[in-house]
């Protein structure tokens, strides 16, 4: 799916940021008690003298507390010379401050989810902890530092500018990305809307730092910042925290100014051409629309349903049902200014431009006639409003979060209650008024005799408009409950159904009345199995897709009817998997709409080609893409299986001749000699009555004979790898991609398999790492690097891979550099003060699981015989490990002349500055 719609020019979504220079602000004495401004549906906001807000929205149902600390600046607010200062500024406060030397490392020892966004109208920071006392005030503290205090240090800004150059040519490496930025840049001549969040090259390599502090300064104060704090805490201590460290703070003299650039209303077709190396092509159309505060926005995404929804779109049924196109896309996008409602569709190889970009506007034109149906409003409208009880609170506060870059958090609600509202008169208006030829950008520029303009109204006055709004009732919560390995094995129920499948049951009162039931079934042997692994992985899919009750569209309906329930469908090798998400009154229903896929499925043709042609695609789209085609190189040489043998990796090319050649008929046949209902595991987790649903998945179960009788295929190492490198060119690529494997005899269940976690946290967790502060820190050379340890579970097959990405002129230091810490740690071996650190944010992170992190576990533990009290023990070994453990286990296993490098990238002479 084009998804990249729904997150408009973010940068910085990796989970990093940074700053330098102290700003002469300070702390005022005592600071006055915050005035209680309104409360919506359990969310209240407070503010302070000096304009600070909080918003506190607790939730003891969750194990963790989410602090999040928006600033009110992003691309939108830079000046000429100043592109991409908001985003550097993300990543330089990470940077330190006196009182927060490390950042990254403090948060890192707490075992925290954490990052920083930046976007055209906002910056945020954010921390997921475990939900003490202790973190919330470390959190509330550490925000407040840093957005007055932190440390603009000159020295750092040349190492980091590369970083950040860096992550502008990552997303050089991706056409369609660039293909929005050039589309905004057409659509928006004036607005800042135009230009990308991560600013222009020139800009990123000449910034200096005396401008970036005094735009530090300007934009960083507290009443240009609001704190969210979201998940279990006290909120008297929440708000004393707040109070004792933003409450005091003072805002530089004077107002601060706003931006006043207005974007005048469009007078005909813009067009844009992009040319770069791919294989998948893309057209879009973009139209100005009103802010997302203006009420023709609720109709707009409502429209935005009613073309892009699958399977019953309109663009949809237009292109990817008649076989033109394999995904399309559409959004209204949400904005404080009055933004951009984008159309899509991708052009499949050997497709034609033209012709997508004709279907297109024929069904953006056929509204005149073709009227939206009150049909198709209260199906989008159910879409896009059933499923608010199935958000955590952690989800809903970076909603607030979102809602409040465009103006105030309270539209978050106010734009859920205007959906509910929304008529098929409305949406149709609001087409005819902004979907228009003048107000578009796409292709061809066409003169015209007289101006065409859709002007767009400005955003409304907010606190005339919600003054006394007061929201819906609050979503139920769910009962306290300590996720931690041990709580949840004494509370797990274990049985295998008549049929043979084993269940692991985990019933308690969630937040929303959620469950969440994963079940997999698996079949074959090797034999069996052999030239079918496309039909396979397609198996789930097309059973998905038709039933003998209800084709994929009437499947999708009732889906919506119960309250957005979902079915998710994955296939491999021998194995099918089904996720079913929904409400506990819905759980029947949901199981039976199951059993429907899995015992009557009708295997439609033009759905299994429909599937059939998307997963082509998709591995079309990895040709020329250096990341894809690094890891699928690495993988053939760590694991070299012979051709015929069913572990045997195909490069990209057999991966499509595999979808090409298999037919509807192969699967059918795996599904009618091979699939059936005696092997398999199911984990259930969350609000439901255990009894009635075993029965009922025992039902749907009974009966149903495998044809080939399960037998797991055991993963063996191929023929051991030499190390050795290979470089792979991929021309017009601007972001290379380093990747180094090591294969290693380990399981899960080996005694030196704790000491091999922590020693590959302490070289590469991605954050605080040695390579961390060595390849991005200190030599800015990438944008993101890691080591990433993989112990087998079943099969002593184990993996060490080393990643960085960076530009393609700077692969000889990376390689270099890589290679030199991976000598350093096993020559002198890690320091006790590293693995202290490293024992406190691994067991911090293991100690509370989330319910979908739990039905992964479960299935895993069903399959391989492992525990949440075996992981509870492992835990325990770590607590315990030493520096000599851990240096041990590190020499035993690996050896740097094992490493296979694979090294992608445009490596051709590079004439312009690295």
């Amino acid at each position: 799916m084009l998804t990249k719609f729904l997150y408009p020019f973010a940068a910085g979504a990796l989970a990093v940021a940074l700053l330098f220079g102290s700003p002469a602000t300070g702390r005022a004495a005592p600071p006055p008690s915050p005035q209680k401004v309104t409360s919506v549906e359990g969310v209240t906001e407070y503010r302070f003298e000096n304009g600070f807000r909080v918003l506190l929205y607790p939730d003891h149902s969750t194990p963790k507390v989410s602090v999040i600390n928006t600033v009110f600046v992003g691309a939108r607010h830079e000046g000429y010379g100043e592109t991409g200062m908001a985003h550097l500024l993300e990543h330089m406060n990470f940077k330190g401050t006196p009182t927060h030397k490390d950042v990254k490392k403090l948060l890192s020892e707490r075992g925290g989810d954490y990052g920083a966004t930046t976007t055209l109208d906002q910056t945020w920071y954010h921390e997921t902890l475990a939900g003490t006392d202790e973190n919330l005030e470390f959190a509330i503290r550490l925000e407040a530092d840093r957005l007055v205090n932190s440390l603009l240090e000159r020295e750092t800004l040349a190492s980091e500018m590369t970083v950040v150059r860096n992550e502008f040519e990552m997303n050089e490496n991706n056409p369609h990305t660039i293909l929005t930025q050039r589309v905004m840049s057409a659509a928006y001549e004036w607005h800042n809307y135009g230009r990308p969040t991560i600013g222009n090259r020139s800009d990123i390599e000449r910034v200096a730092a005396e401008p970036l502090r005094a735009f530090y300064q300007k934009h960083y104060r507290p009443d240009n910042a609001m704190l969210i704090v979201a998940g279990k805490f006290d909120e008297q201590k929440a708000l004393g925290y707040a109070a004792r460290y933003f409450g005091g703070l003072k805002n530089p003299a004077g107002k601060l100014d706003r931006p006043r650039t207005e974007e005048p209303a469009q007078d005909g077709e813009r067009t844009v051409t992009l040319r770069r190396v791919g294989t998948t092509g893309l057209v879009e159309l973009a139209y100005h629309v009103p802010a997302a505060a203006h009420p023709d926005h609720a109709p707009l995404a409502v429209l935005a349903q009613v073309f892009g929804t699958e399977p019953r779109g309109r663009l949809y049924k237009a292109l990817v049902a008649a076989k033109k196109s394999s995904s399309v896309a559409a959004t209204a996008w949400q904005m404080h200014d009055p933004g951009p409602f984008f159309i899509a569709a991708q052009v499949d190889r050997g497709g034609s431009p033209d012709e997508v970009r004709r279907v297109l506007l024929d069904v953006v034109n056929a509204l005149g006639t073709d009227k939206v149906t009150a049909d198709e409003v209260r199906a989008a409208c159910a879409e896009l409003t059933n499923g608010w009880h199935l958000k955590s609170s952690h989800t809903l506060a970076d909603e607030l979060r979102a809602w409040a870059g465009c103006g105030d958090w309270r539209l978050l609600f106010y734009h859920r209650d205007r959906l509910e509202k929304v008529t098929a008169d409305d949406v149709n208006r609001v087409a005819a008024k902004y979907l228009v030829r003048h107000n578009r950008t796409e292709g061809t520029y066409t003169p015209t005799e007289k101006p065409e303009r859709a002007d767009v109204p400005k955003a409304p006055d907010l606190a005339e408009m919600l003054k006394d709004y007061k929201g819906s009732r609050a979503i139920a919560a769910g009962e306290e409950f300590d996720p931690t390995p041990e709580n949840i094995e004494q509370r797990l129920r274990h049985l295998t159904l008549k049929s043979g499948v084993k269940a692991s049951l985990l019933p308690r009162k969630t937040r929303g009345e959620t469950v969440i039931l994963k079940l997999a079934l698996r079949y074959g042997d090797e034999r069996s199995l052999t030239g079918l692994s496309a039909a396979c992985r397609l198996l789930p899919e097309v059973m998905l897709h038709g039933t003998r009750e209800y084709d994929f569209a009437a499947l999708d309906r009732e889906l919506v009817k119960l309250d957005n329930a979902g079915i998710v469908a994955t296939g491999e090798l021998g194995a099918i998997q089904f996720l079913v998400q929904c409400k506990r009154q819905h759980v029947p229903q949901a199981l039976k709409l199951l059993g429907a896929v899995l015992r009557e499925p009708t295997f439609p043709k033009d759905e299994f080609e429909t599937l059939r042609r998307a997963k082509i695609e998709s591995l079309r789209g990895a040709l020329k893409d250096p990341e894809s085609l690094a890891i699928r190189a690495l993988v053939r040489k760590l694991q070299p299986h012979p051709k015929g043998d069913l572990r045997y990796t195909p490069t990209i090319e057999e991966a499509i001749a595999r979808y090409e050649s298999v037919t509807l008929e192969q699967v059918r046949k795996v599904y009618t000699e091979q699939l059936g209902g005696t092997s398999g595991e199911l984990a259930v987790v969350g609000d439901f009555d255990p009894e009635p649903t075993v029965r009922q998945v025992q039902e749907l179960l009974d009966g149903w004979k495998t044809g080939t009788p399960y037998q797991r295929i055991v993963n063996a190492i191929g023929a051991r790898a030499d190390g050795g490198t290979e470089v792979i060119n991929t021309p017009d690529k601007e972001n290379a991609v380093y990747l180094a494997g090591h294969m290693l005899t380990v399981r899960d269940t080996d005694p030196d398999y704790p000491a091999l976690m922590v020693g590959n946290y302490i070289l590469g967790n991605p954050m605080a790492s040695r390579l961390w502060n060595r390849i991005r820190e200190k030599d800015g050379l990438s944008y993101h690097t890691q080591s990433i340890f993989s112990p087998g579970d079943l099969d002593p097959v184990a993996t060490l891979e080393l990643v960085a990405i960076c530009n393609p002129a700077n692969m000889p230091k990376v390689r270099r550099a890589m290679t030199e810490e991976i000598e350093k740690v096993l020559k002198s071996g890690v320091a006790r003060e590293e693995l202290d650190a490293a024992k406190t944010a691994i067991l911090t992170n293991r100690r509370t699981f989330t319910d979908a992190e739990i039905v992964v576990k479960l299935m895993d533990d069903l399959f391989t015989g492992d525990s949440f009290k075996a992981f509870a023990g492992r835990s325990r070994k770590v607590r315990e490990l030493t520096v000599e453990d851990v240096n041990a286990a590190l020499r035993k296993h690996i050896d740097p002349k094992k490493l296979v490098v694979v090294e992608a990238g445009d490596f051709r002479p590079a004439e312009k500055p690295r």
